[in-house]
């Protein structure tokens, strides 16, 4: 995963059909290294909504995932 967020070509907001991007994944699926890798990326935007409108809080939120949601909330906290 490294290796592709450090590829220029990457485009880390590319969503799926459904409007899901790979944080939304990683929020519902992955390790919370995962999620920090991904929003550690300069051009990662946190606040894509997918087709449901739910963004990758969201889903943390949804899947209880609470590590992986207060590290999002941390992120979006730091963002005002």
């Amino acid at each position: 995963m490294k290796l592709l967020l450090k590829d220029k070509r990457t485009n880390v907001n590319a969503t799926t059909p459904t409007g899901a991007t790979a944080l939304h994944l990683a929020a519902t699926y992955a390790s919370v290294d995962a999620v920090k890798l991904i929003i550690e990326h300069p051009k990662c935007n946190k606040y894509i909504e997918n087709e449901q409108g739910k963004t990758p809080y969201d889903f943390a939120m949804q899947n209880n995932l609470s590590e992986k949601a207060l590290l999002l909330r941390k992120i979006d906290e730091d963002d005002e």
